[in-house]
């Protein structure tokens, strides 16, 4: 039997909610269903609604200097010798 024909859609995104929710505002909690076992739709949106909440915040949680992109700052090097016959260095 495939698991297609039993998966519950309302039941998963009741679930993916209610582990976003957990995920924000008692991340203690959502740790703790990190470790859960099961195979409920519920149980598995909630676990993916907590993966979820955590991709979203990740970059927000990284410090500002690993925020910025080492490609924008090569572009910003490029444009300022742009038409001064200057190469610049671009392995730093």
């Amino acid at each position: 039997m495939d698991m297609t024909d039993n998966f519950n859609e309302e039941e998963y995104i009741s679930g993916f909610n209610k582990g976003y929710y957990l995920a924000k505002e008692f991340p203690e909690l959502a740790d703790i269903l990190k470790s859960a076992t099961g195979t409920s739709d519920r149980l598995a949106g909630m676990k993916d609604g907590r993966e979820q909440y955590s991709y979203d915040h990740f970059e927000s949680r990284l410090p500002s200097f690993l925020k910025d992109s080492p490609f924008d700052k090569q572009d910003k090097t490029i444009e300022k010798y742009k038409g001064k016959d200057i190469e610049p260095d671009m392995e730093r």
